[in-house]
């Protein structure tokens, strides 16, 4: 994935999505937190740039649709959205009561290709983990 500024158009351009001023800044949002963010997770007035919540939500969607990002389930059926990491797969977990989520790289990873029952196409695998955050356990 895109590591600066200049090549988050490049990346837009190459999955044929239009290069806009809030899908730029949704991409430096999420590359800057470094963890899964919900739309919730957003900051809307720290970072107008990125549109109105029905902006936001309808771009997550867009570059979820592209594989730019990946969304995932949280606790309470909270989507997660995140940078795409086309070189691994990896797992996640989740706090069991706040809801935070977290990258565990260091976890087993799932098979490539996840197994499916006869007749089932475009299935995919999710390993996650469940758990209390350090902030939670106190």
């Amino acid at each position: 994935m895109a590591s600066t500024q200049e090549s988050i158009p490049e990346l837009l351009r190459s999955a044929s999505l239009r290069v806009t001023k809030g899908r730029v800044a949704l991409l430096e949002v999420m590359l800057a937190s470094h963890e899964p963010v919900a739309l919730d997770d957003i900051d809307l007035d720290s970072n107008p740039e990125v549109g109105d919540r029905a902006t936001v939500f309808r771009n997550l969607h867009a570059l979820a649709e592209a594989g730019i990002v990946s969304m995932l389930r949280g606790v309470g059926k909270r989507d997660l959205y995140e940078i795409s990491h086309a070189s691994h797969h990896h797992t996640h977990i989740t706090c069991t009561e706040c809801g935070k989520t977290a990258c565990l790289d260091d976890a087993p990873s799932l098979p490539k290709k996840a197994p499916h029952p006869k007749g089932w196409s475009d299935v995919e695998a999710n390993l996650s983990y469940f758990g209390r955050c350090d902030t939670c356990s106190d």
